[in-house]
């Protein structure tokens, strides 16, 4: 009887032991989901709107100089302007002749530049709620071409543009006369300083940045390093300094005048289609990563990453672009497609002050 008492009882307190540790592992696992809620609820906290509008890729976004508008170019054949804080339409241009590749907004805030796949570009006057335009340039070439990139001088009166034939000119908005810099066999990424006196763009194989003076026309040098494609340029607002971005995985910091690399981050997982965009202050870089459908917040002092999530799911990011003020990103996700009816169309509008 005593013998088969102590058995019970024995039995009893292995039950106990187990009830504990299921216990324990219900604890742990409702912690976990607590803290992956809080964490979602914070990641989604920062976003501000989805905008799915467009009916095909959207090829390219612009803020305006006051950080409270933002312009899409898209594959639909239409330029949209939005309000940044609600992500409301203001404005749409819906009957344009080919689609829209590539804008810039000038720093006055009251022009607006695109480039489209017909190889024109045309010139707008940018209101609070409306889109007027002014004027067009057909760019001319023994090929057919369309415009892929743009970028605006802070007078707003010259530009730099890549078409898609590998052609970077740099000419007057209003002028018919066009000067042709360089002619390479692929899509040129291209920069201007903030102060409009350098024009970057990448070298003929896709591995260099090349440095020209505008207002002289000259050559000023070639940075070297990268052992893959550069996908992505931006000057720092250091006039002095140029980043870029490319398929090995690295963001790379130039000093213009030593002609050297200064400060290289390290992106893991980056996609073939790699974008960034640096904040006016120089202080915060955006990258997309994790094989292109994450969003990583970087502090360029040290490289460390201030926060990093997944901002699209169903494409992978092609375009991150700063607000002026530094209060926003805006990323936009595509299948780089050329269909304008199919293409997957999204961007988003992220708040950086819940982001840090």
């Amino acid at each position: 009887m005593s013998c088969d008492k102590s058995m019970s009882g024995s039995k009893l307190t292995k039950q106990q032991i187990l009830f504990r540790r299921l216990l324990a592992l219900n604890l742990i696992a409702l912690l976990a989901f607590v803290c992956a809620f809080w964490l979602s609820s914070r990641k989604w906290s920062s976003r501000i709107a989805v905008i799915r509008e467009h009916r095909g890729n959207v090829w390219d976004l612009g803020f305006t100089p006051d950080s409270r508008r933002l312009i899409s170019a898209g594959a639909d054949r239409t330029i949209r302007l939005w309000d940044v804080d609600t992500g409301q339409q203001l404005a749409a241009i819906t009957d344009l002749e080919s689609a829209a590749n590539s804008l810039a907004v000038a720093p006055n805030g009251q022009t607006l530049i695109t480039g489209h796949a017909d190889g024109r570009v045309l010139h707008w006057t940018l209101g609070d709620d409306a889109l007027t335009l002014r004027g067009s340039i057909q760019l001319r070439s023994e090929k057919s071409f369309g415009v892929s990139a743009l970028a605006v001088h802070p007078s707003g009166r010259w530009l730099a543009i890549s078409t898609s034939d590998g052609t970077v000119r740099y000419r007057s908005v209003d002028e018919k006369g066009e000067e042709i810099l360089v002619a390479s066999r692929r899509q040129t990424s291209i920069a201007l300083s903030h102060d409009g006196s350098l024009l970057a763009h990448t070298s003929r194989d896709g591995l260099d940045l090349e440095i020209w003076d505008t207002t002289k026309r000259e050559h000023v040098c070639q940075l070297q390093g990268h052992d893959k494609y550069i996908t992505c340029i931006a000057f720092s607002p250091n006039e002095n300094a140029i980043l870029s971005m490319s398929l090995d995985n690295t963001v790379r910091f130039w000093d213009i005048a030593s002609r050297r690399e200064v400060k290289c981050l390290h992106i893991p997982d980056l996609h073939s289609i790699g974008t960034m965009a640096i904040t006016r202050d120089g202080k915060l870089v955006v990258t997309n990563s994790g094989h292109g459908t994450h969003i990583s917040l970087l502090d360029t002092t040290n490289g460390s990453a201030l926060q990093t999530f997944e901002a699209h799911r169903d494409a992978a990011i092609t375009r991150l672009r700063f607000s002026p003020n530094g209060a926003h990103v805006a990323s936009v996700c595509g299948d780089f497609g050329f269909d304008d009816q199919r293409g997957h169309a999204e961007f988003a509008i992220w708040s950086v002050r819940n982001m840090r």
